[in-house]
Parts: structure tokens; C-alpha cells; sequence
């Protein structure tokens, strides 16, 4: 097995840990609520200890990575993440909100380090392989929340109480992490390993029209992926009259349109071009997500969370991949990265708030709305893409 392909088999881990840690709280977030005894807007403010965990991991992860480089930031995250979800069951068991937010915190700042790490050193070996393995390795993170939203069904059904679940999951986890890390080389392949790090002012990162474009279209992708692995469950359950290993199969359903559609990214983009491919993905998720909203039947709006995770696969990684493609792209494809995953992570808190006064089902229309705007400035987004293949960027 070569360096590389050893690398890339430990990444497709690393993509998938965050994956399995989001969907198995998420698949149980009408039990955590339960255990809480909190309301939707108290359910918020909890879940917006994740967006504060991921904001501080997000803005200060560049500045690690300059220092450090890519892999100790993969493994601060994995473990962040890890011992967030611990407390996270330990809140369940007690009944204390304030110790879940203090979990979230920890899940947050986990996942916003794990993240922007794992995507630099993807976009580099993307580069490296000369090849798109960035829609793949996200493949691979869906294919964690199947694995987590399945395992939620199971463990629903059986009644199984939320603390246990999260345990179990944490337990298993930290032997993949562990060989994962392993695996990872100590500088990674990111540039910061053989040529100093290239920081742009950001005065003229505010000039890159291009970059701002992707910046809307990461922000807007990342809200609707975001809003699914949050509320989604309790849409189905407060909106539709889902009963909660119901809501769960439908988030399973979600996590898996989204993980067919990223394994078979490299295969759309063989016939179709990346703006094509964007535009109809931003597209299709719109689509899904009004119907959820608006579906005056539980079985069409099951239905369109299918169509929800479809057009949500393709937008994250495809945003990435495009701004890694001209110069400077690490420092871009970092800039669109943390773009998104504060969408992500605070995005849903927000919505839990409209939530709390309109309702979950209306406070999706902010969504929406995102997505339409995402579409109309898609071509913006890809007008100054360069007209040549990654290689070109090798020395």
C-alpha cells in the first residue's frame, strides 16, 4: 500500500467520524429534548453550544494549521468530538441542559477543527492524485450519519435509553480514531509541509468576486445540510405526526440520498459540468426542502427528505473543490471551509428560535430562501474558473 493510498483510506475515516457523531445524536434528538425536559427555543440555546464550540474551532484552526500543521488539528477534533458526546449522554442521564450545551460546546470545537483539517489536507490530495476525491470523502461523512441514523432506528425501536446509545457509539469509535491517526503522516500533504503558508490579506479576499460567490453557495448549502441533521427529526415528529423511530428512518433515508449522491460525484462530473452539476444540486434541495415545508400529507413529505439530501450532496464538496483549483487554493478552499461550517453550526440554533414562534415547518422558510439566492449567484461562482485541469497547479 502506498503512502498515498493509505492516507486517503485514513481520511475516508476521518470524514466519516463527524458523520457518525452528528447523525447518532441527531437521530435521537426528540429522546435528548425528552430527557431535558426542554422546549423547542431551550432545545436552541442547548444546540447553540455547538455553534460556540465550532465557531472558536473554526476561527482559530488556520492559525493552528499554520503552526502546526493539518494532523494534530484532525486529532484535537476526533477526540473533541468524542468526549463531547460523553457529556452529551451524561446530560441525558442527569437532566441537565446546561451540562448538554457544555457537550455541544465540546462536539462543536471538535468538529469545526476535525473539519477544516481534513478538507485542506483533501484538497491537497486531491491535487496530489490529480484526480476529484473531495465529493467521495464527503461521500464518506454521509455514509457515517447512514451508519448513525440506522444504528438510531435500531436502538429507538428497542427503547434503549439515549445515554447508552451514545456510550456504545463513543466506545466503538475510539479504536477508529485511533488507527485512522495512525496512519495520517505527521505534516499530512497539505503545502504548509513543503513551502511556507501563503496568507492573503483580507481586504483582498473581499475583492475575489469568485470567492464571495462561493462563499453565498457554501453558506447556503451548509444551512440546509445543517438544518436536516438538527431539526429534522423533530420537523417530522412535531410537524408531520411522525413518531420518533419513523423520524428517525427519514433522517436515514436523508443521510443516504446524500451519501449515494457524493460516491457518485465523480460519476455526474464525467457528463456534466461543475456549474451544471452545482446549480441543479442547489436546485433540487430547494425543491425537497419546500415540499417538506408545505406537504400537507406525512407520506409526500417523507418522500421529499429524499429529495432534500439529494440536492444537499453535491454543493459542500463541489464548493470546495472549485476554489482549490486556482491560486493560493489551500488558503481558499480554508476560507470557504470555515465559511461553511459556521453555517452549518450556527445556522440551526437559529432556526430553532423561529421555531419556538412560527413553528419549525415556517422557520425552514429561511432556508429556502438561502437557496434560491445560492442558485442565482452559482454562475458568478464558477465564471473565472480556470480553464485547466489540477495538474497544471503541480510544480
Amino acid at each position: 500500500m502506498t503512502q498515498h493510498s493509505a492516507h486517503r483510506r485514513a481520511l475516508f475515516i476521518i470524514f466519516g467520524l463527524p458523520g457518525l457523531v452528528i447523525s447518532t445524536w441527531a437521530s435521537r434528538t426528540p429522546g435528548i429534548r425528552d430527557a431535558l425536559t426542554a422546549s423547542t427555543q431551550e432545545m436552541g440555546i442547548v444546540l447553540f453550544g455547538m455553534s460556540v464550540g465550532a465557531f472558536a474551532g473554526v476561527f482559530f484552526s488556520p492559525r493552528f494549521v499554520r503552526s502546526f500543521g493539518t494532523t494534530p488539528i484532525i486529532g484535537f477534533g476526533g477526540w473533541g468530538s468524542l468526549a463531547g458526546l460523553c457529556v452529551i449522554a451524561l446530560a441525558s442521564h442527569v437532566g441537565y441542559a446546561w451540562l448538554a450545551f457544555s457537550g455541544f460546546v465540546l462536539v462543536g470545537a471538535g468538529m469545526g477543527t476535525l473539519e477544516i483539517g481534513a478538507n485542506l489536507q483533501a484538497a491537497a490530495l486531491e491535487a496530489i492524485l490529480k484526480k476529484s476525491i473531495l465529493t467521495t470523502m464527503h461521500g464518506y461523512y454521509s455514509l457515517g450519519m447512514v451508519v448513525g441514523a440506522v444504528t438510531g432506528i435500531a436502538f429507538n425501536a428497542m427503547h434503549i435509553p439515549v445515554e447508552m446509545h451514545l456510550w456504545m457509539i463513543t466506545v466503538i469509535c475510539i479504536p477508529m480514531c485511533i488507527f485512522a491517526l495512525r496512519r495520517i503522516p505527521a505534516k499530512g500533504f497539505d503545502k504548509s509541509s513543503d513551502e511556507p503558508h501563503q496568507s492573503l490579506p483580507f481586504k483582498s479576499l473581499l475583492r475575489d468576486g469568485r470567492l464571495i460567490a462561493l462563499g453565498l453557495v457554501v453558506l447556503a448549502a451548509a444551512l440546509a445540510e445543517g438544518a436536516a441533521n438538527d431539526w429534522l427529526p423533530l420537523i417530522l415528529v412535531d410537524g408531520h405526526g411522525f413518531d420518533q423511530t419513523l423520524s428517525a428512518a427519514s433522517f436515514a433515508g436523508f443521510a443516504s440520498a446524500m451519501a449515494i449522491g457524493r460516491f457518485l460525484g465523480p460519476v455526474v462530473l464525467r457528463y456534466a459540468k461543475k456549474e451544471t452539476a452545482l446549480r441543479l444540486s442547489v436546485f433540487v434541495s430547494a425543491i425537497g426542502l419546500a415540499i417538506v415545508v408545505l406537504a400537507p400529507w406525512p407520506e409526500l413529505a417523507g418522500f421529499a427528505v429524499i429529495l432534500w439530501g439529494a440536492g444537499a450532496a453535491l454543493a459542500f464538496p463541489l464548493t470546495l473543490s472549485i476554489a482549490g483549483e486556482e491560486t493560493n487554493g489551500d488558503v481558499k478552499v480554508g476560507v470557504v471551509a470555515q465559511l461553511g461550517y459556521i453555517a452549518f453550526l450556527v445556522g440551526p440554533p437559529m432556526l430553532g428560535f423561529l421555531g419556538e414562534h412560527y413553528g419549525l415547518r415556517n422557520g425552514m422558510t429561511v432556508v429556502f430562501v438561502a437557496l434560491f439566492a445560492a442558485s442565482a449567484v452559482t454562475p458568478k461562482a464558477m465564471r473565472y474558473q480556470p480553464a485547466r485541469d489540477l495538474s497544471r497547479r503541480l510544480p
